[in-house]
């Protein structure tokens, strides 16, 4: 059973649930929170800073426009196991706000 705040990885051969082209198996974040229903349980994860980093940008761009939020994804439980966190929440904040200066620079030059 997974708790809030637990660091979390994608298991091997996980597609994004949106567009289905983004292999995103190793991918490692935090819980967030946990919703239980008769679906299921799934798991809202903040992406690591070094997942944030390492994120194709058409990824975060596409998010972007689809009004999605790219730092943050939902999960079924049973895609994910329990790892050791390899940051912290300070460097996940700094990694965002590195991302949307970069991504907002690129949008207001075109």
């Amino acid at each position: 059973m997974l708790k809030k705040g637990q660091s979390v990885k994608v298991k091997p051969n996980t597609l994004d649930y949106e567009s289905e082209r983004y292999d995103i198996s190793g991918w490692q974040g935090r819980v967030m929170d946990i919703d239980k229903n008769e679906d299921g349980t799934f798991i809202e994860v903040q992406w690591d800073s070094i997942t944030l980093l390492a994120i194709p940008f058409e990824y975060i761009e596409e998010s972007v426009e689809e009004d999605l939020e790219y730092e943050n994804y939902i999960l079924g439980e049973e895609d994910l196991i329990v790892c050791e966190p390899r940051d912290t929440e300070a460097d996940v904040h700094r990694a965002q706000a590195q991302i949307n200066n970069d991504y907002f620079e690129m949008d207001d030059e075109e």
